[in-house]
């Protein structure tokens, strides 16, 4: 029983492999071993990174039991050896950065029992170390033209770049050097031009160094170029010209209103702009130019003018004050720069009357003088009952008072101690043709002691009235009446309101 137990031991074994059975002999054979090897996939050698190492993978196969050691502690393995049932992995190794400024190495181990080992060599590049005395933006190249030096120390490749034509670089690359500063020549060709800069750029893979130099050059600007826009009133604007070469300046337009405390120079100098009194009802706008002379390169300015009309402070909209029968909107007086636009409408006028009025509060200058009103507009129609109204007007003051309308009945009342009405009729003249009307009033070449106010039209003479009182030499002290101009409606039952007027300016001028 016990041999046939065996027998079934040895035939099983047979069949699974594990021994050979010879069925003739009755001998058992044992199967021949496996050779030990170790096998990698890694490279003989890695080159990693300073500041941000890759990692490095490879294989490991092996028939027996293996390690891999680092001699290094910034370069590890993982895993570092086999496991009891693998011995097939795939390994990682991890490398720290490296803060110095020199290169290092590591070699990793792998090693099994019995069997050679196999290294790998891992190098870590320094970190890049880059030093440069630069050329201070202050130590300024000549306009002429002129070479400066600057020095990098370099423990890489590195290399300079100009970011401009007219300034060149030698040399531009160089190898790594062993901590010796290496002299960079920069080289600033010829200014024709006004002062210029250039960025010098230093790289060496990992680090950069950047600065700017400057080279003089011809000097022509301009302060507060910002500042162009003048009040109604008289008024000087300054101008600080810094130059090296010669200059001139113009008024380009608005030499009417616009001067200048100098128009050339050769080097640098305030320029004062100086703007009129603007009694126009129009915002200017004028032009001046400061350019060089002889030397296309360098650009001038030009400076567009501005200057705001009456409006701004001298004159204001004469608003309700509290006459029930007075309308006076805001809407009916606007200004632009065409000038002042007024109108009466139908809407205006339909509580029995109305207003739409410049009030020009100057009483010492309205007196003796010469009055004119220009229009770039004189609209009414044949049916309207709305009025021109000039109005100057003061209780006890030499007054007068203007009335154009379609009507027949058109006149001036004046009132200079004693009051004075003078008609005219509309053959006189054509409202839709009426481009400018002046006052003026003076002494009475006929009566002595005495004044005289005459009316143009389109500087025509409509009318005059003469051996009017002399107030003001009476009493040095008697203001002049304040003016109110604009469209006066006068209730007509059933009649039409509508007329509007562009005055483009208004403009006085003082007689002794």
């Amino acid at each position: 029983m016990k041999k046939i137990i065996n027998n079934l031991i040895i035939a099983i074994l047979c069949a699974s492999g594990i021994i050979v059975y010879s069925c003739d002999s009755g001998t058992v054979f044992s199967q021949p071993e496996i050779p030990p090897k170790l096998e990698t996939t890694a490279l003989e050698a890695y080159t990693v990174t300073a500041t941000s190492p890759r990692e490095i993978k490879f294989g490991v196969n092996s028939t027996t039991p293996w390690t891999v050691k680092s001699n290094e502690s910034w370069c590890s393995a993982s895993p570092q050896f086999s496991s009891v049932s693998a011995l097939i992995a795939d390994i990682t190794v991890t490398v720290e950065r490296n803060e110095a400024t020199t290169p290092r190495n590591a070699t990793l181990t792998i090693s099994a029992e019995g069997l050679e080992s196999q290294t790998i060599q891992v190098t870590q590049e320094s970190k890049g170390n880059l030093e440069v005395e630069i050329i201070d933006e202050t130590d300024l190249f000549v306009s002429e033209g002129e070479t400066k030096t600057f020095t990098i120390v370099s423990n890489r490749n590195w290399s300079v770049s100009s970011s401009s034509t007219w300034l060149s670089i030698d040399p531009k690359e160089g190898s790594a050097g062993d901590n010796n500063a290496i002299s960079i020549k920069a080289t600033a060709a010829p200014n024709k031009a006004t002062k210029r800069t250039a960025t010098i750029t230093v790289r060496n893979g990992l680090s950069e160094k950047i600065f700017n130099v400057v080279q003089e050059g011809i000097l022509f600007s301009l302060s507060n170029i910002d500042d162009l826009k003048f009040t109604g009133g008289t008024e000087n604007k300054e101008y600080e010209l810094t130059a090296n070469i010669p200059w001139e300046a113009e008024i380009v337009s608005g030499a009417e209103w616009l001067t200048l405390n100098r128009t050339s120079g050769s080097s640098s100098a305030k320029i004062i702009v100086t703007a009129a009194n603007n009694a126009t009802l129009v915002t200017r706008v004028g032009t001046i130019a400061i350019h060089p002379v002889g030397n296309g390169n360098v650009e001038g300015f030009v400076l567009d003018l501005f200057q705001d009309n009456m409006q701004d402070g001298t004159i204001r909209y004469n608003f309700a004050d509290g006459n029930s029968q007075g309308i006076y909107a805001p809407s009916n007086v606007t200004f632009s720069n065409r000038g002042a636009f007024i109108k009466m409408t139908n809407e205006d006028a339909e509580n029995g009357g109305g207003w739409a009025r410049i009030r020009l509060e100057d009483y010492s200058n309205n007196k003796l003088g010469i009055y004119t009103w220009k229009f770039s507009s004189f609209n009414f129609p044949e049916n309207s009952s709305t009025w021109f109204d000039l109005n100057a007007w003061e209780s006890n003051s030499g007054n007068y008072h203007l009335f154009l309308n379609n009507k027949d009945q058109n006149y001036i009342s004046t009132s200079f101690g004693s009051y004075n009405e003078v008609y005219f009729n509309r053959d006189d003249f054509d409202l839709k043709d009426l481009e400018s009307i002046t006052v003026k009033i003076d002494h009475d070449p006929a009566n002595s002691g005495k004044l005289r106010l005459e009316v143009f039209f389109n500087d025509k003479k409509i009318t005059d009235v003469s051996d009017l009182g002399n107030l003001y030499a009476e009493d040095p002290n008697q203001r002049g009446p304040s003016l109110y101009y604009g469209l006066m409606y006068e209730n007509y039952q059933g009649a039409e309101a509508s007329a509007d007027i562009i005055i483009e300016y208004f403009q006085k001028t003082p007689l002794n």
